[in-house]
């Protein structure tokens, strides 16, 4: 019987901080989902001897299956992490206060360019007035999707992490999520093809996909964990 393939280069994360919990065990969770597909993957392979050249349609799936998993766990990871960090954050962080602010201006504005004054009513009237600003910033924040290069940037900074160390790469990380989007939304047809409709992925790529994807989650609840109270 072939020896299983090695695991997707992910790394886990543990922590005894309560707001950092579950986004680790999301992390976690999503490290074992792309690395179930990556062995199905294999497995695929193993039970047609495992040939060499192109992969076939249904191989292609899972290597998509596992892409699809690997953004969906970080952008589940992010979203936790906005929702249950940011509204410490604000106060322990002032690049995170000051990127609330800026988001409080623009909220106040109401894309009116001067201050609304339905909005301004409706926020001072609030019981708890920075209570309320905050809880409209964070679903700001979650209300979309962020299986996108620049919402993950977006939430970098949220977040008060450093965007360097923890995305590396904007455009590779772009590039990733162009992938995943055309998976996605387009079932990766390519009609240009004289032969086959779909795209045709590498297995490097795809997981070199996967494997970046969960070092960003990674790298982000840890960035976040270094500096959130226990």
């Amino acid at each position: 019987m072939a020896a299983a393939p090695p695991p997707l280069k992910a790394t886990q994360f543990s922590t005894a901080k309560e707001k950092t919990k579950i986004p680790a065990l999301i992390l976690e969770h999503s490290i074992e989902s792309a690395n179930a597909l990556w062995l199905a993957y294999d497995l695929a392979r193993v039970n047609r001897g495992k040939p060499r050249g192109i992969t076939t349609d249904q191989e292609q799936d899972l290597l998509r299956a596992m892409v699809i998993a690997a953004a969906s766990g970080l952008d589940a990871c992010l979203k936790r992490l906005l929702r249950d960090c940011v509204p410490l954050l604000i106060h322990s962080s002032d690049k995170v206060h000051e990127t609330f602010e800026k988001f409080v201006l623009r909220h106040l504005q109401s894309g009116e360019g001067t201050i609304s004054a339905k909005v301004l009513a409706r926020t001072l009237a609030a019981p708890h007035v920075q209570g309320q600003l905050i809880d409209e910033y964070v679903y700001d924040l979650t209300g979309d999707s962020l299986q996108a290069a620049e919402q993950v940037m977006k939430a970098c900074a949220a977040l008060g992490a450093d965007e360097k160390t923890c995305v590396g790469d904007f455009a590779k990380l772009k590039a990733i999520f162009s992938a995943r989007n055309q998976m996605i939304h387009e079932l990766d047809m390519n009609f240009d093809h004289p032969i086959r409709k779909r795209r045709v992925r590498t297995q490097a790529d795809m997981k070199g996909y996967a494997e970046r994807l969960l070092a960003v989650s990674f790298a982000i609840v840890k960035d976040v964990d270094g500096r959130i109270d226990a």
